[in-house]
């Protein structure tokens, strides 16, 4: 056989995407039936999903259609890997967001070193695993969000209002929600490390105040917003946030409606005993946690794709809807809708 003729050979070589996928499929599957492993089978799968990162590196790999760029999807998908299966503590998405240039570095070392000789390839290859070293002590040594000044913000509750609409829109970071104590104020609270765009309007007696940051920064681990919202009268809360961490410590407030939308990261939310209108989530990818008051009545109504759903014990489902025990004969209901696309649902108990 020719040169030539050996080359085409292996620039027809098939793929081993599709045939790796088959192999964890069935390892997994195989693991369940012989409880090696506990949980569904479908539930691991989901959250095995950043492994097809995995298999795609070492699918390049064999084919030897590059070397940097295979070992940068083998790192993150390991990430990935440890941000569902490892400490929650140590992966979260706002440091995972901030590596995004990596990807244009991992192009531009293929492209440095495509002649693909021996020490271009161990030197590509090197400098790919020092990045992804690099970024795995980042994340695990280093704090979501720098020190530095932040920005103080505080909205003055005016006698007269007895309702409030509040927006918060972030566009990509972590935000903090808790109550505020003192009686004067409607929102108050710091943004780091820019100052967010702040609209108040009152019509009659209810104000609108709303937080927005026009321009995100492309370094979301460096925006955060702590803010605290006042208790002594209804209020409607809104969350828009593109990327990044939601926690809505919600139950000390006089909750009238929440809205939350997400794209990517993940969500907690305490929620009071009583809440006037329902409460609605909505999330593309990642993880949302909703605890609720042990008295209340709950409905849940949820659409999911590829998501793993877990209720308390003795929630009851018909169609798309689980309602917890004595959901008829509770005082106090609160109606919850949610809805994702990839990830995680848990609607626990509180403390």
């Amino acid at each position: 056989m020719t040169e030539g003729k050996k080359q085409t050979d292996q620039g027809r070589r098939g793929s081993f995407f599709g045939p790796i996928l088959l192999i964890v499929i069935g390892v997994v599957f195989l693991a369940r039936n012989l409880e090696i492993i506990t949980g569904g089978g479908w539930e691991i799968l989901i959250n095995l999903w950043p492994a097809l990162l995995i298999i795609a590196g070492l699918d390049d790999l064999f084919r030897r259609r590059s070397f940097a760029w295979p070992v940068l999807l083998i790192g993150a998908g390991a990430l990935l890997l440890l941000n569902n299966f490892g400490p929650r503590t140590i992966v979260t998405w706002t440091k995972i967001l901030p590596l995004w240039p990596l990807i244009l570095i991992a192009f531009g070392i293929d492209l440095l070193f495509q002649s693909r000789t021996w020490w271009g390839t161990m030197t590509s290859i090197l400098l790919i695993v020092i990045l992804v070293g690099g970024a795995v002590w980042w994340i695990g040594f280093q704090g979501a969000v720098p020190s530095g000044a932040a920005y103080p913000l505080q909205r003055p509750l005016s006698p007269e209002i007895n309702n409030a609409e509040i927006q918060y829109s972030l566009g990509a970071g972590q935000l903090i929600v808790g109550d505020v104590s003192a009686s004067d104020v409607l929102a108050a609270g710091t943004a780091f490390p820019e100052k967010p765009d702040q609209e108040y309007s009152e019509e009659e007696s209810t104000a609108s105040y709303s937080l927005e940051m026009e321009f995100p920064t492309f370094y979301p681990n460096m925006t955060q917003w702590e803010m605290g919202i006042t208790a002594e009268i209804p209020v409607s809360l809104t969350v828009d946030n593109g990327a990044g961490e939601l926690f809505l410590a919600l139950e000390g407030l006089a909750l009238k409606t929440l809205q939350v939308e997400q794209g990517v990261g993940d969500i907690v939310i305490r929620l009071p005993e009583e809440i006037e209108g329902d409460v609605s989530v909505d999330q593309a990818v990642g993880r949302i946690q909703i605890l609720v008051p042990e008295d209340t009545g709950i409905r849940l109504h949820f659409e999911k794709a590829l998501s793993r759903l877990d209720v308390p014990d003795g929630y009851q489902l018909q169609g798309n809807t689980y309602t917890s025990p004595g959901f008829e004969g509770e005082q106090e209901k609160i109606n919850i809708h949610v809805e994702q696309a990839v990830g995680a649902i848990r609607v626990q108990i509180a403390d």
